[in-house]
């Protein structure tokens, strides 16, 4: 996923109900090859990490839909991702990875588990490696949630699958690990707990970039999963935006900070502009630049060339904030 594909997620998700499925998903989707190493390392040193994986995903849902129409306790909404894994040498030339994210709710995650790879059996003709993130406990009533079994009349099946229970991870275990997939959990961990405050999810940001700052990343690398931790955390706070990219380029970017806050009133702008009639965008301008004017980020020179405004329209707003 492109830089720009991800900044208009963001810009989309501020404005609606926060789907961390797609976020998962997309996650997965972007960094295969962490997810691999940390939860599944005997497939990670099989597995060509320079070719990336087909994505299978529309005809796991053809598979499931088909299936659906018949059993009416099969979840309809699909968190899930089948990727076709190609392998280095030896033996099958690649291998079909199933990999589940589940929130609360569903029937016995286990039975469904195993229809999946039965599904999967029967229209690949492979057996698939499964992969299962809980991102929440499962019903106390209900069987482990890694392995399913049966046994009727002197026939049994046993089937386990790759367990992660991603909720149960504390916040030590995940700080002191060393892969970006603890960083990625960490996040999701603190933006469900502190939702409604800007100021706990800005603080707990800082810690992931000094974080982030340790790991031997490429600039391309670092620069994504920045952006995978704003749309995580989904600040609507224009003065915490602010300060959070200004935090990243102090300690990650060698603090060019007056060029990436010119983008993001940039971006506030034509964000604006977009919204409709002239006197909403005018109103949206003016609450931005009183934001950027708390924040203290900027003088009122600066920010007046930015906006393209007269300097006393800028002392103005700041008078009325009562900030003068």
């Amino acid at each position: 996923m492109t830089e720009d594909a991800i900044n208009n997620i963001l810009t989309q998700e501020q404005q609606e109900a926060f789907d961390y499925d797609e976020l998962w998903k997309d996650f997965i989707a972007d960094f295969w090859r962490e997810i691999l190493e940390k939860f599944i390392p005997s497939l990670y040193v099989k597995a060509d990490l320079n070719h990336e994986p087909e994505f299978l995903d529309k005809e796991l849902h053809d598979i499931l839909a088909a299936f659906n129409d018949n059993d009416d306790k099969t979840p309809k909404r699909y968190v899930d991702k089948l990727l076709k894994i190609f392998l280095k040498d030896g033996g099958e030339e690649w291998v079909l990875l199933h990999i589940e994210i589940q929130n609360k709710g569903g029937e016995n995650f286990a039975l469904r588990m195993f229809r999946y790879y039965c599904l999967l059996f029967i229209h690949y003709k492979k057996n698939p490696v499964a992969l299962a993130i809980l991102t929440a406990s499962r019903p106390k009533n209900e069987t482990d949630p890694g392995i399913y079994k049966a046994d009727l009349f002197g026939t049994s099946i046993e089937y386990k699958y790759n367990l992660v229970k991603a909720y149960a991870m504390s916040d030590q275990e995940l700080l002191s690990g060393n892969s970006l997939v603890d960083l990625f959990i960490y996040s999701v961990k603190i933006a469900a707990k502190y939702r409604k405050s800007d100021k706990q999810k800005f603080q707990y940001m800082k810690i992931v970039i000094n974080l982030l700052a340790e790991k031997g990343l490429n600039r391309n690398q670092r620069r994504i999963f920045i952006l995978y931790i704003e749309r995580t955390m989904n600040l609507s706070n224009m003065e915490y935006r602010i300060k959070f990219r200004n935090y990243v380029d102090n300690v990650l970017e060698g603090g060019k900070k007056m060029q990436r806050t010119k983008g993001l009133i940039e971006t506030m702008l034509d964000e604006a502009e977009a919204k409709g009639n002239k006197e909403g965008i005018e109103t949206g301008i003016r609450k931005s630049i009183c934001d950027f004017i708390r924040s203290g980020l900027l003088s009122d020179e600066q920010i007046a060339a930015i906006v393209k405004r007269p300097i006393e329209f800028i002392t103005g707003l700041r008078h009325e904030i009562g900030l003068a």
